[in-house]
């Protein structure tokens, strides 16, 4: 018996052009605050030392610990930290001046640095790994992507069809349905989310290879089996099966995910 069929979109390609004009716009508006927030946060030097000087150092020396001394200066480990660290703190005035440049007022526009290097960006967030991060999980504008409203839809959360994008997103039968032990939602929510957007992320890079969404698709389903309540008396989770969480391209549709849920 099947309890839900549906077909969930993932967008290939840029960024939509007014999700890109909205972020550069959100940016810009908000300057102003995003500048007071730094100022806040790293209001002088000590501040910079505890925030940023301190915790990097201390990465940076997880990295150095234990190498034998340079031949050819004789500077330990030790010795290569605090120079790294000595450094770092010094440079606040250099990090305080050029943000100070970048939120000046200049010819009436206010951060007119900050907002010119925002309008710089835009093409590249629509273009890079951001992009296809925000294709799979969702923007303010476009509402949640596939790899949110599935797991949603698995675990028959309450807001599961208020996610439904008209026009993208398709139920052909069914609906909501839980397929994880009652108490566990949370945890497969989670896992799943997580798992979807790292593998969409993967299909768009390769372009929907075949062979990619096969190893993909067989790790989604791997991870759904996993976490299903037994109880339940689900027929098994499996790439292409009558239980499956697929990422597809349809060839109407483009990119989907693919989700069946069929009880025995």
């Amino acid at each position: 018996m099947l309890q839900l069929s549906g077909k969930f979109g993932y967008p290939q390609g840029s960024l939509p052009e007014r999700s890109k004009e909205q972020w550069a716009e959100v940016m810009k508006v908000n300057a102003n605050r995003i500048n007071e927030k730094r100022i806040i946060a790293v209001p002088d030097a000590t501040g910079f030392s505890e925030k940023i000087a301190d915790p990097s150092s201390e990465r940076y020396a997880s990295t150095i610990t234990g190498i034998t001394p340079n031949p050819r200066t004789g500077k330990t480990s030790d010795m290569i930290y605090h120079n790294q660290r000595s450094n770092l703190v010094r440079s606040f005035s250099k990090y305080a001046a050029k943000l100070d440049e970048a939120f000046k007022t200049v010819g009436g526009v206010i951060a007119k640095k900050f907002c010119d290097a925002v309008d710089a960006t835009k093409n590249l967030l629509a273009e890079g790994s951001s992009a296809r991060t925000m294709r799979a999980t969702g923007t303010r504008l476009e509402g949640v992507g596939a790899a949110v409203i599935v797991p949603l839809f698995l675990t028959n959360h309450p807001d599961a069809m208020s996610k439904v994008r008209q026009g993208v997103d398709i139920v052909a039968a069914g609906g909501p349905y839980n397929v994880t032990i009652t108490g566990q939602q949370n945890v497969f929510v989670s896992m799943l989310t997580q798992v979807l957007t790292f593998s969409l992320i993967q299909a768009d890079k390769s372009g929907m290879d075949p062979a990619v969404l096969s190893v993909l698709n067989n790790r989604i389903n791997h991870l759904v089996q996993s976490l299903i309540d037994p109880g339940l008396g689900l027929t098994p989770f499996a790439t292409g099966g009558l239980s499956h969480v697929d990422i597809i391209h349809d060839p109407v549709l483009g990119e989907m995910v693919s989700v069946s849920v069929d009880q025995i």
